[in-house]
């Protein structure tokens, strides 16, 4: 997306410095344009989210009926835990 800028230039009389103005136009433009960018990204982050989340109770699921089609068994299963 090609950006316009508008500058507004003059010169201090005291100084004879010049000193440059940006539009306030094209700022308000891009603060909104990288809000929208902002909240387009954030929409596709929980999309992802949800995503990886389906896709990890998915593979656990999968690895589980493997895991018993191929007649495993965990031996963590059979394990107490003690506390000492």
């Amino acid at each position: 997306m090609a950006s316009t800028k508008t500058t507004y230039r003059t010169t201090r009389a005291s100084t004879n410095e010049e000193v440059t103005f940006k539009d306030p136009t094209s700022d308000r433009a891009t603060i909104a344009r990288l809000r929208r960018e902002k909240d387009e990204l954030t929409r596709h982050l929980h999309i992802y989210e949800d995503h990886i989340r389906r896709l990890t109770v998915e593979n656990t699921r999968l690895a589980a009926e493997l895991e018993a089609l191929a007649g495993v068994t965990r031996l963590n299963v059979f394990r107490t835990h003690r506390d000492d």
